[in-house]
């Protein structure tokens, strides 16, 4: 008999109060993701993306739909019905990047204790253990012992963005989501998160979502990629084949656009 796979959408709907009433942001999801599997989520600026990464969450409200997430055999939580203390103990097991990791981090925390936090919140670890697990999420994300004891802002945006991964980690979860963590980042810093990114998916076996406007940080994670076009998913495929041959005309309308604005690939 098949596993359940790790994370399960189904027919996921979100509505969103507009001017003139609800607006559906996103219309029937579904797509699973397989333990220690990459997938990427793409398409145009208000597709749903980040609507997307805040339904996974239990940030906001499904219309209609379930997400059931499985991080061990024989434990499941509805993320659209969980609340209080099941929410908590889900939210556990997956590790979350946001965009923008200088609002993630409290500016009154050095990143050794920003990163502690996460295990003491948690009941995982305390007191000299926490430290040093967290000392070790730090390093694994690629950063120093300076960095360690070094406060927000004296960090780049690379370097906040690696607490904000060592965060996410440090409690060991079966899954990491991420959402537009290279946008902020100029080249050089966002091609070495990349890198280092990769590698921790890999050894760690993870299964990550991986929200991007960056086709080249996909194709490079590998995996599949799925193309989200106003709320709705219109195409999944592995990521070489889709960027290669989209099929469908928001698909092909998103990798001409991304071939114009940085050449073949």
């Amino acid at each position: 008999m098949n596993e359940a796979p790790l994370l399960q959408v189904q027919d996921l709907s979100v509505e969103h109060r507009g001017p003139r009433g609800q607006v559906l942001a996103l219309e029937r999801v579904s797509f699973a993701l397989e333990a220690g599997a990459v997938l990427s989520i793409a398409g145009e600026s208000g597709a749903g993306k980040s609507t997307l990464v805040r339904a996974l969450l239990g940030l906001v409200a499904a219309k209609a739909g379930r997400v059931e997430f499985r991080p061990a055999p024989g434990r499941a939580y509805d993320l659209t019905s969980a609340r209080g203390a099941t929410l908590r103990a889900a939210r556990r097991q997956i590790g979350f990047v946001p965009q923008d990791p200088g609002a993630s981090l409290n500016p009154r925390l050095r990143a050794i204790d920003a990163v502690a936090e996460v295990l003491v919140a948690h009941g995982l670890a305390s007191g000299e253990a926490a430290t040093e697990r967290a000392l070790a999420s730090l390093a694994e994300a690629g950063l120093e012992r300076r960095h360690a004891v070094a406060w927000p802002h004296e960090l780049s945006g690379g370097e906040r963005q690696r607490v904000a991964l060592a965060r996410a980690l440090v409690a060991g979860p079966p899954l990491l989501v991420c959402d537009e963590v290279l946008s902020a980042l100029d080249p050089l810093a966002a091609q070495a998160l990349l890198a280092r990114m990769t590698e921790l998916v890999r050894s760690r076996r993870l299964a990550l979502l991986f929200v991007t406007h960056d086709l080249r940080a996909a194709r490079s994670l590998g995996g599949e990629l799925a193309i989200l076009h106003r709320g709705q998913l219109v195409e999944r495929g592995p990521v070489e084949r889709l960027l290669d041959d989209p099929r469908h005309v928001a698909s092909r309308a998103l990798v001409d656009a991304h071939r114009k604005l940085s050449g073949p690939g």
